[in-house]
């Protein structure tokens, strides 16, 4: 469905631009969500290119775009270029909405894409600063915000935190955070895939094991390449 709409406006989205970019950001993001992240980036890298050759599409629309693209350049290990693109992301977050009090779950989430990122180039400081960052984030959205996002991303965080100890040489204290984490924050196999970094890290097979079998007999069951994209 998505690709039959996307490949009917894609030469001209004037004609419905809400729809464009929803059958455009869906298709790109199952492409990704099922490991294809080459053919998800040509998609939206022709989608951001025409949204920045048209002023009509919102600063939101192009952000989620471009939002998808760093994901895509991380998973393909084009890390500097994922870097930016992820730092522009943030830039164009605060341009739009001033701050975490404002909409201050896209700063969590965007922030934990940058704490990934980080991660996986090995660079704690960073790492360590984009989670204090992030944190400070969620408690602002603590003040305002949907109950079970600020738990599942207080468990995710905390997750990030016992991989950074564990990495920078405080492996005890790691172990602390993480056996913290009550296992009701892993809603979702991307905050189960962190914990089973952490593990895989720690050297803790046995519990790796286990998360496998829980991924496997819940989100792996179905299938997750879902979207839930409203540019209102």
């Amino acid at each position: 469905y998505y690709k039959k709409v996307y490949d009917a406006l894609k030469n001209d989205p004037d004609k419905n631009r809400k729809l464009y970019t929803r059958a455009g950001y869906s298709l790109a993001a199952i492409k990704s969500m099922r490991m294809d992240f080459e053919g998800s980036m040509v998609i939206a890298l022709d989608m951001y290119k025409t949204m920045e050759a048209n002023d009509s599409f919102k600063l939101q629309q192009r952000e989620a775009i471009l939002s998808l693209i760093a994901g895509n350049q991380a998973e393909l290990n084009q890390n500097t270029e994922a870097e930016r693109t992820y730092l522009k992301c943030y830039e164009i977050l605060k341009s739009l909405y001033g701050g975490p009090e404002n909409n201050g779950i896209d700063f969590v989430i965007h922030g934990s894409n940058i704490i990934e990122l980080y991660y996986r180039m090995a660079q704690y400081d960073k790492m360590a600063d984009w989670i204090t960052r992030t944190e400070s984030a969620l408690k602002v959205y603590e003040q305002y915000g949907d109950s079970a996002l600020i738990h599942e991303y207080k468990g995710h965080l905390a997750i990030w935190r016992a991989i950074l100890l564990q990495n920078t040489g405080r492996q005890h204290e790691a172990a602390s955070v993480y056996d913290a984490i009550p296992h009701s924050c892993f809603v979702n196999q991307f905050v189960v895939n962190s914990a089973i970094t952490y593990l895989q890290d720690a050297g803790r097979n046995a519990e790796i094991a286990e998360l496998y079998n829980f991924l496997d007999s819940t989100f792996y069951s179905n299938d997750g390449a879902k979207m839930n994209f409203d540019n209102d």
